[in-house]
């Protein structure tokens, strides 16, 4: 039986960067640490593909997170909107009941 293993963000940190410092082939390196080949493949595919976003500006991470705050204060109101809607048939239902309309 195969058994799936989860590696952690350092980890997967440690194989890129030791496939890019080219002291050893993706073969050993993998065969070193127990690993299949393909998964240091994704993980440097992975790294080069958002290595940019390290050096992205203040200004650019600063609307990100005025962006997400944005969605988070929307995301609260729809939650509390939905509470309300929810207290609101509860009472519909329950007055439909007393007056024999269910």
């Amino acid at each position: 039986m195969k058994v799936h293993r989860n590696f952690d963000a350092k980890f997967k940190i440690r194989m890129v960067l030791e496939t890019l410092k080219n002291e050893k082939t993706l073969n050993q390196i993998a065969s070193d640490n127990k690993i299949s080949p393909k998964n240091i493949i994704n993980w440097k595919k992975h790294f080069t593909d958002n290595i940019h976003l390290i050096f992205e500006n203040d200004r650019t991470t600063s609307e990100y997170k005025a962006r997400l705050a944005n969605a988070e204060q929307e995301k609260g109101d729809l939650y509390r909107k939905i509470g309300q809607l929810a207290i609101e048939n509860e009472w519909l239902k329950k007055k439909s009941a007393e007056n024999g309309l269910l």
